[in-house]
C-alpha cells in the first residue's frame, strides 16, 4: 500500500481512480478502504471479493503451490495461466505469460497464495465511498484485461459529468 501512496505523492496527486485485475484488485481495494480520501474511483477487473470460498484455488494451494520448489516447472505455469483464460490465447501471448511468471521466485508464489487466501476485505467494502458500477462481458474470463483489451478499453470508466477528472498518460 505504501508504494501506491508514494506513487501518488511523487505525481503530486491528491487522489486518483485506481484499478487492477485479478489479484491486483485486492491491492487497490485495500487502498480504497485504507485511504478513502485518495480514491476517486475503483476499477476491479476479474477480481473476486474473496478466494476463501474457491475450492479450486484452495486445492491448488494445498496440492501444488505449497509444495513448489525451485525452479518452477514451466508446464505448471502454462497450465495455471491457461486455467485463468476463457478464450484461446495465441501461443506467443501464452508463452510471454509463462516466461514472466517463471521470473517469480517460489517463495513469492507461496506467499501470494497465502496472502490472497487470508485477505477477506469483502466485509469492509462498505467503507469504500467511491462511484461504482458493474459491467458484465458475456464470454469474458478471469483475465479479461489480457484476453480482450480492445473491448475493455471501450468502456467509459470515468463519469463524463466530472470535469475535474483528467486522464493521465
Amino acid at each position: 500500500m505504501a508504494d501506491l501512496v508514494a506513487f501518488l505523492d511523487v505525481l503530486h496527486l491528491k487522489a486518483a481512480v485506481v484499478g487492477d485485475g485479478s489479484s491486483g484488485g485486492f491491492v487497490v481495494r485495500r487502498f480504497a478502504i485504507d485511504h478513502p480520501e485518495r480514491a476517486l474511483g475503483l476499477v476491479l477487473i476479474g477480481s473476486p471479493l474473496t478466494l476463501r470460498d474457491k475450492l479450486g484455488v484452495l486445492g491448488l494451494r494445498d496440492s501444488t503451490v505449497s509444495k513448489l520448489t525451485g525452479p518452477i516447472d514451466p508446464g505448471f505455469v502454462r497450465q495455471f495461466q491457461q486455467s485463468t483464460l476463457a478464450q484461446l490465447a495465441t501461443r506467443a501471448f501464452l508463452e510471454t505469460l509463462v516466461q514472466e511468471n517463471l521470473k517469480v521466485p517460489v517463495l513469492v508464489w507461496r506467499a501470494t497464495f497465502e496472502g490472497l487466501l487470508e485477505d477477506d476485505s469483502s466485509r469492509e467494502l462498505s467503507k469504500i465511498r467511491v462511484p461504482s458500477s458493474s459491467v458484465v462481458y458475456p464470454g469474458a474470463g478471469h483475465a479479461f484485461h489480457s484476453e480482450d483489451p480492445h473491448r475493455q478499453r471501450r468502456y467509459k470508466w470515468l463519469p463524463e459529468q466530472d470535469s475535474n477528472l483528467q486522464p493521465c498518460g
